[in-house]
């Protein structure tokens, strides 16, 4: 339960009691996709519908917003009754405004082929056999420059571990 978190568990009971004091027209929250089946996000919720909040859901990828990494977040955007919001709209606007053909290559450094900063990382490879193995569901992940996204990138990714993206 991300309730029983000990630093912020319980954040959820703050957000409200400043939503309560502000009482703004909107609100917007973001999440990983798992937190709309929190309880915290069934108290935001409920709560914010006893504010006077039309409350409305959905998850999107970050590439829908032009972003590389094809990364999953749920939003919440709660609305004060009586002001129109169409979240399909929204979605829809996003998608035809954000979205731009962007390719990996485009981010990259121009760095030649025979540079040192190029290494392999054979020690993945054997670690990915040992995963398959195992049936872990544990698999290197590569990223080509003609590739439009990215997996997510984790806090950790410089350290090139065995399921961060590879080039």
């Amino acid at each position: 339960r991300m309730e029983a978190h000990p630093e912020v568990g319980a954040l959820v009971v703050q957000a409200l009691m400043l939503l309560q004091a502000w009482q703004p027209a909107c609100i917007a929250l973001e999440n990983v996709p798992s937190y709309a089946n929190e309880a915290s996000a069934d108290l935001l919720r409920s709560v914010l519908a006893d504010m006077a909040y039309v409350v409305h859901e959905v998850t999107l990828e970050a590439t829908a917003f032009g972003e590389l990494e094809r990364r999953l977040r749920w939003f919440l955007i709660a609305v004060t009754k009586g002001i129109e919001f169409d979240a399909n709209a929204v979605v829809a606007d996003v998608a035809t405004r954000y979205r731009k053909v962007r390719y990996v290559s485009e981010i990259l450094e121009p760095i030649p082929d025979d540079s040192p900063m190029w290494s392999t990382f054979d020690y993945l490879d054997v670690k990915a056999a040992r995963d398959t193995a195992k049936g872990s569901g544990f698999a290197l992940q590569t990223v080509e420059a003609s590739d439009l996204e990215v997996p997510t990138l984790r806090k950790g990714s410089q350290k090139a571990g065995s399921t961060d993206p590879l080039l």
